[in-house]
């Protein structure tokens, strides 16, 4: 996909609805997330799954965490199970 922000954010105006369980997996600091959590409110929740733990507690931030339909998880979404790394850094390896 070859999109820019701006049409992201006009395809989940479109899509996303009120009382909707979005996940936004690989949420990095959280963007998406926000907007999404705004989107499914009231009774919507909103996962936020992202496997590196400095962009993950970015997520958990302000941005994020003022919406109480949110979950933050420290995970990465795959469909298998096992250990990927992440990054070259040693503490980042990660069970998914």
């Amino acid at each position: 996909m070859e999109w820019f922000e701006w049409e992201s954010l006009i395809w989940a105006r479109r899509e996303v609805k009120p009382g909707m369980i979005v996940l936004d997996l690989g949420a990095h600091i959280g963007y998406y997330s926000a907007r999404f959590s705004r989107l499914v409110e009231p009774r919507g929740r909103r996962f936020c799954f992202d496997p590196i733990r400095k962009t993950w507690r970015s997520c958990a931030q302000p941005q994020c965490a003022a919406y109480a339909n949110v979950r933050n998880l420290p995970y990465a979404v795959s469909d298998r199970r096992g250990v990927q790394r992440c990054s070259s850094r040693r503490d980042t390896a990660i069970t998914v």
